[in-house]
């Protein structure tokens, strides 16, 4: 055999070993990325996950977190395909049926507010929103679980708006603030938030026709009170204001009056945290009975209760909510917040407590839109 020959063949096995090797670490290669990327997939299909859903996972890149957390829920499984799923939110669709833009403020108000991340799922994970936005009132809590077994002892009672614990969570006058939007009719005033010596800008006098003599109201919501009581003098109800504007002074004159400070914080604000001293409350009677203590029973108080918010008004304090408010059921007091901001408190069937520090309150950049 001649060399050339010999020469070919020994060519022709190299370049079938050369092959081979190439061949070899191709399959290595795709190995690395193939075995893994199957591996993933079985984890997420035994999880529960649906072939769409799996295709999302990869692509948001939230296979590890999924895996090792051991998350599936037919919700996330169906909102993890959607281009409006909001990945910081991830445990959350593990632990809920539906979430709206409401949940994921509540969520980022109440991390903001000093729970951590872990607390706040675990609260998600056990309680209903109304159950949730009384924490955005109260101090605090250094442990969450006696909180959510008062929640859940008392689910039967609180629906239908109301609102009862066992615990007392509220703590009033201690780590007092300084009522945010103050010179707005959205000002925020409770015991943990003081006007101080505030004095409106602009007091208008209402008229006898429409109010006892000397009762004044900030100009907002004196305008606003002429026309729902004109539009209820329509309806042949009848309306008028016993009590508005209260000075600093007058106020603490009237908490003074009382015989201790148990027996004044009873009965009416401390100085600096009445609703009055806003001017943008009022509190009114019906015109045949003149009666605060029958007022809930009057014709006026139902339309009241059903029509005020049109213009801009809201009951303050109502019926069931003491627990947040820290007032019993005060159906004569009415207060002025604007007619947008009053619709959506109606709406929402919370407090203006919660209202306020869930959706209005600047700290958190939080507005609902």
């Amino acid at each position: 055999m001649s060399d050339v020959v010999k020469k070919k063949k020994i060519k022709r096995a190299l370049n079938r070993r050369f092959l081979a090797l190439l061949c070899i670490i191709l399959l290595a290669i795709i190995s690395l990325f193939k075995i893994p990327d199957f591996i993933t997939t079985r984890a997420l299909e035994d999880l529960g996950f649906s072939s769409g859903a799996i295709r999302a996972i990869k692509h948001k890149n939230l296979d590890r977190q999924l895996i090792d957390g051991q998350y599936y829920s037919a919700y996330l499984d169906q909102e993890v395909q959607k281009d409006s799923f909001k990945s910081e939110y991830l445990e959350l669709y593990v632990w809920e049926e539906s979430l709206g833009d409401d949940d994921f403020l509540l969520y980022d108000r109440l991390v903001e507010k000093g729970y951590s991340e872990d607390a706040v799922i675990n609260l998600f994970k056990e309680l209903n929103f109304n159950e949730l936005t009384p924490l955005l009132v109260y101090d605090n809590l250094d442990s969450t679980a006696n909180y959510i077994a008062d929640c859940i002892k008392n689910r039967a009672t609180n629906i239908n708006g109301y609102f009862h614990l066992d615990g007392d969570y509220l703590h009033p006058y201690t780590q007092i603030a300084d009522a945010p939007n103050l010179n707005e009719d959205t000002v925020l005033v409770t015991p943990k938030y003081s006007l101080n010596d505030y004095i409106p800008q602009k007091l208008v006098p209402l008229s006898v026709e429409y109010a006892a003599d000397g009762v004044e109201l900030a100009n907002s919501a004196y305008s606003a009170f002429i026309t729902m009581s004109d539009a209820m003098n329509e309806s042949d109800l009848y309306i008028y204001a016993v009590t508005g504007y209260r000075s600093y002074t007058d106020q603490q004159a009237l908490y003074d009056s009382y015989g201790s400070q148990e027996e004044a914080d009873a009965n009416t604000p401390r100085p600096g945290h009445s609703e009055t001293q806003t001017g943008l409350s009022v509190v009114v009677v019906d015109s045949a009975n003149e009666s605060l203590a029958n007022f809930v029973n009057t014709s006026e108080y139902t339309w009241l209760k059903d029509h005020a918010h049109e213009y801009g008004f809201i009951i303050r304090y109502p019926e069931g909510k003491s627990s947040i408010t820290g007032y019993e059921f005060t159906p004569y007091q009415l207060r002025y917040v604007g007619t947008d901001v009053a619709a959506s408190v109606y709406e929402s069937g919370l407090t203006y407590e919660e209202y306020y520090l869930l959706y209005l309150n600047d700290n958190g950049s939080g507005n609902q839109d």
